[in-house]
């Protein structure tokens, strides 16, 4: 190639007008020439390859399409073998890759522009962000539906659990149910209305007793009619121990009507709207209740009754304890004063307490007293004549009521020189506490469920946070 050089210079001595230097011959160019004939031919076919390869990266690079710079120019490119250090194909001996090339230069890679490489990552970076975004919401997504299936397995659960629970409430709401005053039967003809007798607690009503509408004021009863659920399992406050009352729409529907026998249920809620009386009146530390489905005489052991009230006696020291009783049909009341040994005893029949209570109360504050190390006499019975019904129904209604008057006059001595009237209620009077007790039982319902409520967004808080 020397040689070829120094030809052409001889050949132009002659000539003044091809005196200039030739052009520096390109890498690709010099590699080119001395692998062709004088024919224009290659000396192999691994050669025309070559060529053809530097021929299309040349078109490129006339294109501005791929830039070649530094030790990536064209014929290394075609070739695809980087130059062994030391020594450089066409050039002249001695020289170096720093004197032929330069300083290394890392702004090309394989024949590619620094803004096409930028562009490159910059795709390449979004093609990631777009990915890991969509697995990103692939997960989130199982995730939430892991959750939800999670929650709704758990809601399922607790829902068979109260439904359970409820059936349970519903059959021992049947069993008490079977002490309650039998339901009267109507006469649709009957022109007199009797009168109750010594032996009884009923009374024959007429339809026009029966059917007789409430007053407009009675809001609170009319809610309770207007209630979709048919069956409510409530929290007692006035026991110590975790107790709820089953009420069903037959016990609500005998409150609404005024004119029915009250449930066991209507006076378990009654004794809680009264233990939340005192303590807003702050006479809790005088005043205790007995849960009257816990002392029901004909359905549960006398030792069971009699260890229920001592223990109630012993664990809760109170002034009075006050224990609505349901007793062959009939409601009464009894009043325990155990530090003065006194049970005052209140029927709206004027009847005595049979031997069986009696044995039961009394073993009660027997026991309550050896427990304290005391031992005294028989407890000293007083009867309460107080308010005497005139009708066949409303024995419950004269229990609550004298209950409400205790507290309401913290009454805890002398009951028989305090309830001296005998004559019967007025109807306003047992509207009254009809009210109160529809009033209570609307908010304690309300209470429940937003206490569920409550509950179940603290459970799916704490779910999400297990989950996510």
């Amino acid at each position: 190639m020397e040689e070829r050089r120094k030809k052409v210079i001889e050949e132009a001595k002659g000539d003044e007008s091809l005196m200039v230097d030739p052009p520096e011959l390109k890498r690709y160019e010099a590699w080119l020439m001395a692998r062709q004939k004088p024919s224009g031919n290659f000396t192999s076919e691994a050669t025309n390859l070559v060529a053809s390869k530097i021929g299309e990266l040349v078109e490129k690079n006339t294109q501005g399409t791929i830039v070649f710079e530094g030790r990536d120019d064209i014929l290394t490119v075609a070739l695809g073998i980087n130059e062994h250090p030391g020594r450089i194909r066409t050039a002249p001996r001695g020289v170096g890759f720093k004197k032929f090339y330069g300083k290394s230069s890392r702004s090309t890679l394989g024949g590619v522009s620094q803004d096409d490489l930028l562009a490159h990552l910059q795709a390449l970076e979004q093609k990631m962000n777009i990915d890991f975004q969509h697995k990103l919401q692939k997960h989130l997504q199982q995730q939430r539906t892991e959750l939800q299936q999670q929650m709704q397995k758990e809601m399922q659960e607790e829902r068979a659990q109260i439904q359970q629970g409820m059936k349970l409430l519903q059959q021992m709401q049947l069993e008490l149910r079977s002490e309650r005053p039998k339901e009267m039967f109507i006469k649709e003809h009957v022109e007199s209305v009797g009168t109750s007798t010594n032996g009884s607690c009923s009374k024959v009503m007429t339809t026009e007793d029966l059917t007789k509408k409430m007053d407009a004021s009675e809001d609170y009863l009319k809610k309770i009619n207007n209630l979709k659920e048919n069956s409510f399992s409530l929290d007692l406050d006035h026991e110590t121990s975790e107790l709820s009352v089953f009420i069903d729409r037959v016990d609500l529907n005998e409150l609404t009507s005024g004119i029915k026998w009250l449930s066991t249920s209507i006076l378990s809620l009654w004794c809680t709207y009264l233990h939340r009386m005192c303590i807003s009146k702050n006479f809790n530390k005088l005043f205790g209740f007995l849960d009257p489905n816990r002392i029901l005489v004909h359905t549960k052991p006398a030792e069971v009754i009699q260890t229920y009230i001592q223990n109630k006696l012993d664990g809760e020291p109170k002034k009075c304890y006050l224990g609505p009783l349901l007793n062959s049909n009939h409601w009464q009341l009894f009043v325990i004063c155990p530090e003065d040994n006194i049970i005052f005893w209140f029927c709206s029949l004027n009847r005595s307490p049979k031997k069986n209570i009696k044995v039961i109360l009394e073993g009660a504050l027997e026991g309550y007293h050896l427990l304290r190390g005391i031992k005294k006499k028989k407890p000293n019975w007083k009867n309460i004549m107080g308010h005497q019904q005139d009708n066949g129904w409303a024995c419950g209604y004269y229990v609550m009521k004298n209950m409400f008057d205790i507290i309401d006059a913290c009454i805890v001595e002398r009951f028989n020189e305090i309830f001296t009237d005998t004559t019967s209620y007025e109807k306003e009077s047992i509207d009254h506490i009809r009210q109160l007790w529809a009033q209570f039982f609307l908010q304690k319902v309300e209470e429940q469920e937003n206490q569920e409520k409550k509950d179940l967004m603290t459970k799916q808080k704490r779910l999400k946070k297990t989950y996510i």
